[in-house]
């Protein structure tokens, strides 16, 4: 468990590996340079909670060291704002075959509003783990969910703070499938504090992920390195789009109108789906007829 100020949520977090049905060898949690008291909460758990403290190094050395200092067979991932379900890691262990070197669940995305607290339930499926799929359209499972064989030549890079979990599915599927419990065992939480609040989280996954493109290319076939570019291109356009959208909600028209141009002049000269041509066509549509009528009843 990588820890950087996460006292808010961690005894919620440690809790719910303690009432774990199947009990965990050991816990271990390291602490990234925290300046709250999230050493100190964790800490006063005892063992088998394990702590170790570093300088703040950012997520993927404090995952890596975890793996480092792991013991057991097996090594279960979970973000100190996350929780498990009480039978996450039975209903795992019940899964683990010789022929998968990873197993992963479900999961519940908890998402705060003004009415208090939406929950969306998500199961990954087995076609959601391939590269091409993980490309074009994120993490097939959350990596609070994940567990992994201990020895496996995968780690977290250290090259990127940003989408480090996209980068270790897409390394981690070149050494083993990944094998599923179709329930949703761990609850997700999405809060103003997390990763995935900042709003240019899109952009920043997108170019950590065009330069584990670039890193990795030479190594790939080349029908290979065809699909992943093509995928990594949709993907561009899909958030071109969205950027778009935003604007849209944010009365930037004129703005809007050049995301969505952009969008879609480029699938007009390479493979795009039929979903973002039509979401393109329509955003100009919308964002040119907004656009005017700015100009007509200007604020």
């Amino acid at each position: 468990m990588p820890c950087y100020n996460g006292a808010k949520f961690l005894r919620e977090t440690l809790d719910s590996v303690r009432a774990q049905t199947y009990q965990a060898v050991e816990t271990i949690i390291v602490d990234d340079g925290s300046t709250d008291e999230s050493a100190a909460i964790a800490e006063s758990y005892g063992p088998p909670v394990r702590v170790i403290r570093q300088p703040n190094q950012g997520e993927s050395v404090a995952r890596n060291r975890g793996m480092q200092e792991a013991k057991g067979e097996w090594i279960a991932f979970l973000d100190a704002d996350d929780s498990w379900l009480p039978s996450k890691l039975e209903e795992q262990v019940q899964g683990m075959t010789p022929q998968f070197d990873a197993v992963c669940t479900g999961n519940v995305t908890a998402t705060p509003n003004a009415n208090g607290q939406k929950d969306r339930t998500y199961t990954p499926r087995q076609e959601f783990f391939t590269r091409c799929r993980i490309m074009e359209h994120g993490a097939p499972c959350h990596i609070s969910t994940l567990t992994v064989r201990r020895g496996l030549s995968v780690s977290f890079p250290t090259w990127t703070s940003d989408a480090e979990d996209l980068v270790y599915y897409l390394d981690l599927l070149q050494c083993t499938k990944v094998a599923i419990v179709e329930r949703p065992l761990v609850v997700y939480r999405i809060h103003a504090g997390g990763q995935t609040s900042r709003p240019d989280m899109s952009d920043r996954r997108d170019a950590t992920l065009r330069r584990w493109f670039e890193l990795n290319r030479d190594k790939m076939p080349h029908d290979e390195v065809a699909a992943l570019s093509a995928a990594l291109q949709r993907r561009e356009k899909w958030s071109l789009l969205s950027r778009g959208l935003a604007r849209r909600r944010e009365h930037k028209p004129v703005s809007a109108l050049t995301c969505y141009t952009r969008a879609l002049v480029g699938s007009l000269f390479t493979p795009s789906s039929l979903r973002i041509v039509h979401f393109g066509v329509r955003g100009v549509l919308g964002a040119a007829v907004e656009s005017v009528g700015l100009r007509k009843h200007p604020v």
